[in-house]
């Protein structure tokens, strides 16, 4: 480009000249017109996304690469905080790429935010754009653990808080922690009752994040006495037994009485000597030491032991008595002593006889009835009997029956049967008429008529009249048909060749057989595989051939089972004769073996921490093509969860089911999942158990630090000593306010923190005491009653009045009363 110049003021004008000679500096002008874009696809996370101005971006990284031909600088500005892009922060394009710079965002966790972009090219011109960053975690779920209805579980029955749980959204296995206060143990027996914790935790998934519920309180206790808890039978009049009496649970009970019954029962029955002992006197002492138990019949539950004498009050005033009454002395019959038995006949005008027994109840004789109640007993005292005086006077001429019957309150009888006869009385003539009959005359008629007339007429009957028709039937008619063959059966031969003949030559005589051919095949087989023999054979009854076997002994006789476990066998085919061909038989030997285990048969899941620790649950996972148990007939799945002290697996091919035998676990697995802890409540100076995880008030306090591996202890940066699994350590709040942290670690890595803040006892009141303290600016604080002085002050302090330091330190208190 050529150009001249002309001066306004008088309009004189230069030479031409070349534009580029006089202003080289155009020459290297760059002509950018446009603006600043962002290159390429953002990243997110890894991932490529497209963001727009105004988007709302979920990711924990966000990466967005601005691009220009001729880029000056990048200023960005996160939640007010600007950061700015230049010089080596840009890198320079090659050949057709522009120049580019990276803005990388990070997300913060529950803190979403505002980004805005401004690029510049050296041209002058800009682009701007906003987003909105939130980090992934603040979308997902915070699971909220609900638990309800949490009862006394009850000794005997088992429990499952799995149906006392809601964790409504939550997409994961949630997993339950039992304490024994603040120490983790495995899930309390119903065997062991007290009182325990458990929690709820719910680890992190994709979509909720982890969350853990408070410490669940409940009590593992006996189940209470239900109301009418034991019954007692077996009684009469009261409290009366002969020999023993019978102890009957609640409905839907059953019972076990100590030392005499070893096993539970509906009921027990108990004599005397189960109740009572025998004293140091001789006499006898009720056994208060006969405890029980019951058992709910629906869920196992128990009750605590119980004495049987508290619960059953009323057992302890059973008395026992087996005897039954009895005649007392010898009977007077005319005031001469003549014994009297069942049965005799007694001649005498008065017969006079006492009844005794211990507990008598009543006599009755001669249409009288004795008792207490109307004077007909007289009670013993102390250890006579009671005793009944009875009088049977005879009546003139006649024979009289005497019968007496005696009770006593146990139930036992006596009987006493006898006739008394008036003297000069014949006993024969006063006998009953119907027993002095003819014989004769007394016969029942049925029995006088004619043999002949009173025969019953089925046995009169011809005999061959009265045999079964099928015993008087032709023997040939009842032969088995199978064991008589018909020739002709065999002769009538079909015009064609059926298309079972044999490949054999036929039956040379008309109704043989053909001779079948049968042979039978078993391979070897893995132990675990269902397996199946095969048959070959010429005759048409193949479909009822049975298969028997045996151990290839020669002790073990062929039976109908088919063998399952590794070992040496014989099968016999069992070919049975049809109506063309003879029966066979065939066997063959087989061995059932272990499956050989593969190479590496299984790998270890589990989170590795420290010196050979696993911290987490360990599975021992199968082999690809392979199912794995702990058990050789036990549930096979592709892993299985390793339990303390499991020795081996075993493993099951997928494609048969093929067994193999004990595979054993060669590596030391070591678990420890359990993060150390406070092996007890803390305790202040005065015993008095503390709340280590709150602010509390003591002047010293003691506390314990347990792991069964426990490896190192600080507190602060000062390391502890650790002895056997625990670590003891004892704070002073040395007159004033004390905080710290307890770190304990475990040799698997497992961690435990604990922060402790305390304060000295007396900053509870503020009242100061003597010593040396720590005092702090805007607290008022005051004395007991009495002066007192402070080191460094020359004031003398009267109790009860507040005051005030300007400075915190510690200061030494005196009294001076």
């Amino acid at each position: 480009f050529g150009f001249y110049l002309k001066r306004k003021s008088d309009g004189a004008e230069t030479d031409k000249a070349v534009l580029s000679s006089e202003l080289p500096a155009i020459t290297n002008v760059v002509f950018d017109a446009d603006a600043p874009a962002i290159y390429g696809t953002s990243v997110v996370d890894g991932t490529a996304k497209t963001i727009a101005n105004g988007d709302d971006v979920a990711g924990a990284e966000v990466n967005i690469t601005i691009g220009d031909a001729n880029l000056d600088r990048v200023v960005y500005t996160v939640d007010g905080v600007t950061y700015t892009l230049t010089g080596t922060d840009i890198t320079t394009g090659s050949g057709t790429n522009p120049d580019t710079a990276v803005v990388t965002v990070n997300a913060e966790e529950g803190n979403p935010k505002t980004v805005s972009i401004t690029a510049y090219d050296k041209a002058g011109s800009d682009f701007s754009f906003s987003f909105k960053v939130t980090h992934p975690r603040d979308l997902m779920i915070v699971p909220v653990i609900t638990t309800y209805d949490i009862d006394p579980i009850y000794i005997g029955t088992t429990y499952d808080f799995n149906d006392k749980i809601s964790i409504p959204d939550y997409d994961g296995e949630y997993e339950i922690k039992y304490y024994d206060g603040d120490t983790e143990i495995s899930k309390p027996s119903t065997s062991a009752p007290g009182s325990y914790f458990f929690k709820v935790i719910a680890p992190e998934t994709t979509k909720c994040k982890a969350a853990e519920s408070e410490m669940i309180p409940y009590s593992i206790t006996d189940l209470p006495l239900p109301a009418n808890a034991l019954t007692l039978s077996g009684l009469s009049n009261g409290n009366y037994a002969k020999t023993e009496v019978t102890v009957t649970p609640a409905t839907g009970f059953s019972i076990q009485l100590s030392s005499i019954y070893s096993s539970l029962s509906t009921s027990v029955t108990l004599n005397k000597n189960d109740l009572y002992t025998t004293g140091g006197d001789g006499s006898e002492v009720f056994n208060d030491s006969l405890t029980f138990y019951l058992k709910r019949d629906n869920d196992g539950a128990e009750t605590g032991t119980a004495v049987l004498s508290s619960v059953l009050p009323a057992i302890k005033n059973v008395i026992f008595d087996a005897d039954a009454p009895v005649i007392s002395g010898t009977p007077v019959v005319d005031e001469a002593a003549t014994e009297i038995s069942n049965g005799d006949s007694v001649t005498g005008k008065k017969v006079k006889l006492t009844i005794a027994d211990a507990y008598l109840d009543k006599v009755v004789a001669g249409g009288e009835t004795y008792t207490v109640d109307n004077g007909g007993i007289t009670e013993g005292a102390g250890e006579a009997q009671d005793t009944a005086e009875i009088t049977i006077d005879a009546v003139e001429d006649e024979v009289t029956a005497c019968t007496i019957s005696a009770f006593d309150k146990s139930g036992n009888e006596f009987d006493l049967s006898f006739e008394l006869v008036y003297p000069g009385t014949d006993p024969e003539e006063n006998k009953d008429p119907e027993e002095t009959k003819d014989p004769e005359e007394t016969k029942d008629p049925e029995e006088t008529k004619d043999p002949e007339e009173t025969k019953n007429p089925e046995e009169t009957k011809d005999p061959e009249e009265t045999k079964n028709p099928e015993e008087t039937k032709d023997p040939e008619e009842t032969k088995d048909p199978t064991e008589i063959i018909n020739p002709e059966d065999l002769t009538e031969a079909p015009t064609e060749a059926p298309a079972e003949t044999p490949t054999e030559a036929p039956a040379s005589t008309p109704g043989e057989k053909f001779d079948s051919t049968l042979t039978v095949e078993l391979e070897d087989q893995w132990y675990g595989v269902n397996y199946a023999p095969s048959i070959t054979t010429n005759s048409n009854g193949a479909e009822d051939i049975e298969f028997t076997f045996k151990k290839d002994d020669a002790t073990s006789s062929f039976e109908d089972y088919k063998p399952e476990e590794p070992g040496d066998y014989v099968i016999r085919a069992y070919l049975p004769e049809t109506d063309k061909y003879k029966g066979n038989t065939a066997e063959k030997k087989f061995t059932i073996s272990y499956l050989g285990a593969p190479d590496d048969p299984y790998t270890l899941e589990g989170i590795k921490g420290l010196n050979e620790y696993y911290t987490s649950d360990v599975k021992i996972v199968a082999k690809e093509g392979y199912k794995v148990a702990n058990r050789l007939n036990g549930t096979y799945s592709s892993s299985v969860d390793y339990i303390d002290g499991m020795g081996s697996v075993y493993l099951k091919r997928d494609s048969d089911g093929a067994k193999t035998n004990a595979i054993n676990i060669k590596e030391e697995i070591n678990i420890d999942k359990v993060k150390p802890s406070l092996s007890t409540f803390g305790k202040d100076q005065d015993g008095k158990v503390v709340d280590l995880s709150k602010s509390f008030y003591a002047d010293q306090v003691t506390f314990t630090i347990f792991d069964e591996h426990l490896d190192k202890v600080y507190l602060d940066e000062d390391e502890i000593t650790v002895e056997d699994g625990c670590a003891t350590i004892t704070l002073d709040a040395d007159g004033g306010k004390k905080g710290c942290t307890v770190s304990a670690y475990d040799e698997a890595g497992n961690e435990y923190i604990l922060h402790i803040s305390m304060m000295a006892s007396w900053m509870f009141t503020n009242v100061v005491p003597v010593g040396e303290i720590e005092l702090e600016p805007g607290n008022a604080y005051s004395f007991s009653s009495g002066r007192w002085k402070m080191n460094g002050d020359s004031t003398l302090y009267y109790g009860g009045n507040s005051f005030y330091v300007r400075k915190k330190g510690r200061r030494t208190v005196t009294s001076v009363n």
